[in-house]
């Protein structure tokens, strides 16, 4: 979907202990995940890939995320009508029922999906291209009980409530799919629409390689603290 460019990682030793950053309210990642500076996201090349909705209670204490919606795209240039995508929940945590996209199934549309609330997404050089919008349950990221964490290489360590949802996606026809995730965080009375960064979205592609990746987050904390990424500057380009 977009053009792989290899960013290199200064790393410098600092005399005092990095300060643990917030875990944002909506995340995804996937199964044997590696991390794509380039492009600033988790990858993988698992089909069928088991895909996880992130929710968390913060930053500002929200009860629970209404209106959860996965945006499935795949670049224009890789567009195939006869392609498909299946997206089934995985039991106990989910609704089992798949869901079948593309040919004999549901149809893609081509544009900027719509943000739940008001708005759409942001182009990040994925948009406007044809896509799927999955309507998902409520995380309930307040009641739970789940453990989660900051899903990306300088993540800092740093957990809160929340709830995360498990899918296995299969594809075929596609080189690469790409995931997009907001929602309406609920805290109370009041409502903010959100969207997972666009440096905590994921991808599944078929063949190829990213030029930097790193191991699934649980092993970097063989890196130890101390340790700072620095010169990592998003570049996103898209595949005309």
């Amino acid at each position: 979907m977009r053009r792989i460019t290899f960013v290199s990682t200064v790393l410098v030793l600092m005399a005092v202990p990095m300060v643990a950053q917030g875990v944002p309210t909506l995340q995804l990642y996937t199964s044997n995940a590696t991390y794509d500076y380039g492009t600033e996201t988790w990858t993988t090349t698992d089909n069928p890939l088991t895909l996880q909705v992130i929710g968390a209670d913060q930053p500002d204490k929200v009860d629970y995320i209404d209106q959860v919606t996965l945006y499935i795209s795949v670049a224009e240039a890789d567009y195939d009508p006869t392609g498909t995508i299946t997206i089934n929940g995985i039991a106990p945590d989910v609704d089992p029922v798949p869901t079948f996209l593309g040919a004999g199934g549901v149809a893609a549309s081509y544009g900027i999906p719509t943000l739940p609330g008001d708005g759409t997404i942001p182009p990040h050089d994925i948009f406007p291209t044809y896509y799927w919008e999955i309507f998902l349950p409520d995380l309930m990221v307040s009641t739970a009980g789940e453990t989660v964490q900051d899903y990306t290489p300088d993540g800092g360590g740093g957990t809160d409530n929340g709830d995360i949802q498990y899918y296995s996606v299969s594809y075929s026809g596609f080189e690469r799919v790409h995931f997009d995730l907001a929602g309406i965080a609920v805290s109370g009375s009041s409502t903010k629409s959100v969207v997972a960064p666009f440096s905590h979205d994921a991808e599944g592609y078929s063949n190829g390689n990213g030029d930097s990746v790193i191991p699934e987050p649980a092993s970097l904390l063989l890196l130890g603290a101390g340790l700072v990424g620095l010169g990592l500057r998003r570049k996103r380009r898209r595949v005309s």
